[in-house]
């Protein structure tokens, strides 16, 4: 009697969400830096994608974006949370000196990130985000956080949202009052 093993080949693939920011900052008119940068995608929101999936938690019903201060700057990780922004588990603060142009130049909320709908493994804003900065700065990084209402509230932390993401710029941005940054972002799988 002969005996028949079948193995079955691995079929490979990967779920391995990617972010990239593409930057602009402008001065009198002027654009004055281009920067594309990629973003790390966070445990927190690695575990979210699963939870929301296949266990019934509630999706992110919004989405913003928030600057990273060279302040007190030590790191960024895929350990970050979102109730550790602006506490000692994250090594980062939020950046707030900015308003938002399309939100009635909103200075305590964090800019929109108005997505479309997702096609070809991607999802991403058509219109690009504006930030207005309010005082001297200097800009280390941006990131990505979800959840209800409170999260668009620069410096929220409360449970039950999610940090999703957090990228570096290659140089820090030194920016003065009336400097724009426009930004678009963009998710690929």
């Amino acid at each position: 009697m002969n005996n028949l093993i079948i193995k079955q080949q691995r079929i490979s693939s990967s779920l391995d969400p990617c972010g990239i920011f593409d930057i602009e900052v402008w001065r009198k008119n002027k654009k004055i830096i281009t920067c594309h940068e990629y973003n790390d995608v966070t445990n927190e929101a690695r575990d979210n994608i699963l939870n929301v999936n296949f266990y019934n938690t509630d999706q992110a019903l919004y989405w913003w974006v928030g600057l990273i201060d060279s302040t007190s700057y030590v790191a960024i990780a895929e350990t970050d949370t979102y109730v550790n922004i602006n506490q000692v588990g994250n090594g980062w603060i939020e950046f707030t000196n900015y308003t938002d142009p399309r939100n009635q130049n909103s200075a305590i909320n964090r800019i929109a990130w108005n997505k479309n709908n997702a096609s070809t493994q991607s999802i991403s804003n058509t219109t690009k985000m504006l930030i207005d900065i309010t005082e001297v700065s200097i800009i280390k990084g941006i990131f990505v956080v979800g959840g209800v209402v409170s999260s668009q509230i620069k410096n929220d932390n409360s449970a039950g949202n999610v940090l999703w993401s957090t990228a570096l710029f290659t140089e820090e941005l030194d920016l003065i009052p009336g400097d724009q940054i426009r930004a678009n972002y963009l998710i690929t799988i």
